[in-house]
């Protein structure tokens, strides 16, 4: 029986060449070496080293665009994780890039400078790709924990002894419960004039005008008017 990548992954606990190469983009696949595979199984910590690898052949989709790099990909990956993991933005970067990280404390770069380094890295496009790809599996596997939220506040709501505390559960409730806006779409429509519709709009004037004249005249009725065809003419089509 074949055995997919995933599956074999869960299994051995360790990456392959081939599994890695199978699940990048062409142009990347030359790129995938046994050292890189054996940087990546040697990782310290096992519980972020099978999140990471998850994580590193599930995202591989972002590697299309040809301004990503490889190593800018793995690095994004460990960024990401360990922010999934609950470190700050600071701390997910130092142990993303160490090497950089080492780099400003060794040219003595104040702090405002390592944070603004990771606050423009954390707006960057491959990583700000990764972080909304990475969020809605994140928010399908606490579905339980949310339920759970909305409960305890409830409870809190209906037998709290301090009103204040009922006060916020019923607020947090209609925060996080709030039906989502339509969203209103406008369109603007403009129809630029040209000589055919100038000549209708003036033919219709100039009829209006000639059948008020005739009503007031007695040459015809209402009744008539309402029988009477406003164009006579015939269609013709024309092959572009």
């Amino acid at each position: 029986m074949a055995v997919n990548n995933k599956t074999q992954l869960a299994t051995t606990g360790s990456l392959t060449v081939e599994q890695l190469r199978a699940a990048m983009p062409k142009r990347q696949q030359r790129n995938i070496t046994q050292p890189l595979v054996d940087e990546l199984n040697q990782m310290a910590d096992e519980n972020y080293r099978e999140f990471f690898r998850e994580n590193l052949l599930g995202y591989t989709s972002v590697l299309k665009d040809p301004n990503t790099t490889l190593p800018g990909y793995i690095a994004a990956i460990k960024y990401v994780c360990y922010k999934a993991m609950g470190d700050t933005n600071e701390t997910a970067w130092k142990k993303a890039h160490p090497d950089r990280y080492q780099r400003c404390i060794d040219e003595q770069r104040p702090p405002e400078y390592i944070r603004s380094i990771v606050s423009a890295y954390n707006k960057g496009r491959m990583v700000q790709q990764l972080l909304t790809q990475s969020m809605a599996p994140i928010w399908l596997l606490n579905q339980d924990r949310v339920q759970q939220a909305i409960n305890v506040q409830a409870q809190l709501m209906m037998t709290a002894d301090s009103e204040k505390v009922r006060t916020d559960a019923a607020n947090s409730l209609l925060t996080h419960l709030k039906q989502p806006e339509s969203t209103k779409v406008q369109m603007d429509v403009q129809v630029k004039d040209d000589d055919s519709l100038v000549a209708l709009r003036k033919a219709m004037i100039d009829l209006a005008a000639e059948q008020r004249q005739a009503l007031r005249a007695g040459v015809t009725t209402v009744t008539d008017l309402g029988k009477s065809r406003l164009i006579e003419g015939e269609v013709e089509r024309v092959d572009e």
